[in-house]
């Protein structure tokens, strides 16, 4: 668990509860795993004999997908290779909160403070 005073005062509480691993079920068009699947999932056995939660999440079209922002965008091609993989990361981690129920507490947080 991480405490620490955001920019603004508030109080930020951080506790890490897994790590999503990119590249976890990327399978091969042709039936086959993929090298870098192969390795995830050596890390993940790795993060898990140390008691860490890992959960794989598929990201086969991740790259797709940031390439595609990024062009709607007007991002220029030289750019794009730069920050293609911090997009794809970033859309692969949303992809997994997405899948993840809000707690009650957090939506009656939301409530309150949208109302005071």
């Amino acid at each position: 668990m991480a405490l620490s005073r955001g920019s603004k005062g508030f109080l930020i509480v951080v506790i890490v509860v897994g790590v999503v691993i990119g590249g976890g079920l990327t399978l091969l068009s042709r039936g086959g795993v993929a090298a870098s699947t192969t390795l995830a999932r050596q890390v993940g056995r790795a993060l898990t004999d140390r008691h860490l939660a890992v959960e794989f999440w598929d990201e086969r079209f991740s790259s797709v997908e940031a390439e595609r922002m990024l062009v709607g965008a007007g991002v220029r091609r030289d750019q794009r290779r730069a920050t293609r993989d911090r997009v794809a990361a970033t859309i692969i981690l949303q992809g997994w909160l997405d899948t993840r129920p809000v707690a009650e507490s957090a939506r009656a947080d939301d409530v309150q403070g949208s109302n005071g």
